[in-house]
């Protein structure tokens, strides 16, 4: 980079990171093999092996994914996603710690767990499934279904995003549920899920915040 950086495809950890004196951080992928487009925020890849920036986009050769993914270096991407130690913070669980959690999923947002209701999240090999009112609601977004056509609309900033039922949600129980990567898709939240310690923590961007 112009400024003396050095830019990384951490293949084995599914990232690029940037390396900035004696600071690293990541701008691009989640720790977790994956292929999700959504903001660069949430993009997942799987093996990243070649990066090329002309100072304005990043563009990643996503190997396992067949694609070649092109990134808009945008402040909050420069900014870099939060360190597993930094989305831990305040939850009382540590990344040190020699042994997983073996409760029900619990879901953060900052210090605050999020009552998820009698749908509690489920964890599967392919997957992390997650209640949607109660997630919206702890964020103060507004969540309305359409009984006519099944049609769930989620307010953001005055911008609604429409989730049609078996495609974007199902029903379970009466409760609209849908998984972590199809609201990182979605939407502009991070989430990060520690199977370890059976914990999704939930970061909001600064811009979406007040």
């Amino acid at each position: 980079m112009p400024d003396g950086s050095i830019l990384v495809a951490d293949s084995l950890n599914h990232a690029v990171r940037m390396i900035d004196g004696e600071n690293t951080r990541t701008l691009v992928g989640n720790g977790m093999a994956g292929m999700f487009y959504g903001s660069a925020e949430n993009m997942s890849l799987t093996r990243p092996e070649g990066i090329a920036t002309d100072g304005e986009t990043l563009y990643i050769s996503d190997t396992v994914n067949n694609r070649v993914a092109a990134v808009p270096l945008t402040g909050r991407v420069m900014e870099g996603r939060p360190s597993r130690e930094a989305m831990l913070l305040g939850t009382g669980i540590s990344t040190a710690s020699r042994y997983s959690y073996n409760g029900d999923i619990r879901v953060f947002l900052g210090d605050q767990r999020i009552d998820m209701g009698r749908v509690p999240p489920w964890n599967t090999p392919e997957n992390v499934y997650v209640p949607i009112r109660p997630l919206f609601e702890a964020l103060g977004t507004a969540v309305a279904l359409d009984e006519r056509s099944n049609v769930l609309s989620v307010t953001i900033q005055d911008r609604d995003t429409l989730l049609q039922m078996d495609k974007d949600y199902f029903i379970l129980r009466g409760v609209a549920v849908t998984t972590i990567d199809e609201i990182a898709r979605l939407f502009p939240y991070t989430l990060e899920w520690f199977p370890e310690f059976s914990m999704i923590a939930l970061r909001v961007p600064s811009d979406l915040k007040g």
